[in-house]
């Protein structure tokens, strides 16, 4: 458990990790445009997938872009 998440949220970390990101834009044309070495959503789902395990929370800030890759993320607790 994580002792300095708000009450409402430790049970999150009891039997996993909490990993916050933010920013994804699956599929976000502007962003291939803005830089072409953008990757893919599915080698973005690749990298989460090396780290997030079944027992952790995945925590999408915003700026997600294509919902529907969210739920390719393994984590047990996908917001």
């Amino acid at each position: 458990m994580i002792p300095t998440l708000y009450e409402p949220f430790r049970h999150w970390s009891e039997k996993g990790s909490v990993y916050i990101l933010s920013d994804l834009h699956f599929d976000d044309a502007d962003c291939k445009f803005m830089s072409p070495d953008w990757i893919t959503p599915q080698e973005q789902i690749e990298i989460i997938n090396r780290i997030v395990m079944k027992n952790d929370t995945f925590i999408c800030l915003g700026d997600v872009g294509s919902p529907e890759y969210l739920k390719d993320i393994k984590a047990k607790k996908r917001f």
